[in-house]
């Protein structure tokens, strides 16, 4: 993901946590009833262009344009924030609740939410005993890199079902035709999305104030 894509996307969950308490009650998501989606800038749904505050449901696709950005709440579950360029469809299929299709996605699981992500070849699913925050990035080559925040995950990948554990503050590489190895701490950047998933914790019990600066050029 590029530094740009990388501030937007902080950027777009600073905005999602100042606005208001996150619900962490245990809540069984209605996959008739849909999902809530927020968003900002160029958002399509199914290539149709969609205003926030609408309602998508399993099946659909959230495309977000170059100036877009998007979030999805999952109640109970956790919430998913779609960086520009990014296409993401709802699948509800247990665990794991939608496939990325191509671009960026961050991650927000709840406790017990278990709010996985399917990409091609591979699948991340984040530990259900613990909060955890991460991130996804595909690019159209269907080559991947995920980068766990707080908490950990599991990448899943390959018929067989192998595993690679990833824990807070590690990052792994997906290629296309092999499978995934570790490739070392988080970058700068993406470490400072931490933050947020303080603050939303945080907002269940009170107000919690922080401030988080990131500038397209930082490392």
């Amino acid at each position: 993901m590029s530094k740009l894509r990388t501030a937007f996307l902080i950027a777009l969950m600073s905005t999602l946590f100042l606005s208001g308490p996150l619900c962490v009650s245990a809540q069984v998501s209605d996959t008739q009833n849909g999902w809530n989606l927020v968003t900002r800038g160029e958002v399509k749904v199914d290539d149709i262009p969609t205003i926030s505050g609408s309602t998508i449901f399993t099946g659909q696709t959230v495309q977000t344009g170059q100036d877009g950005a998007a979030t999805i709440s999952v109640p109970g579950r956790g919430t998913i924030f779609l960086a520009p360029g990014t296409a993401l469809r709802i699948v509800a299929d247990g665990d794991q609740f939608a496939v990325l299709m191509a671009g960026a996605v961050g991650v927000n699981s709840l406790i017990g939410g278990g709010l996985a992500i399917r990409v091609r070849t591979y699948a991340v699913i984040p530990e259900k005993t613990s909060a955890t925050t991460y991130e996804v990035d595909q690019d159209l080559s269907g080559s991947g890199s995920v980068f766990c925040l707080t908490g950990s995950l599991q990448v899943v990948y390959g018929s067989a079902g192998g595993l690679l554990t990833v824990r807070a503050g590690d990052s792994a590489i997906v290629p296309v035709d092999k499978p995934p190895h570790m490739s070392g701490p988080v970058p700068a950047a993406r470490r400072k999305s931490e933050f947020f998933l303080i603050a939303a914790v945080g907002a269940a019990t009170g107000v919690v104030f922080f401030r988080a600066v990131v500038s397209p050029s930082s490392p």
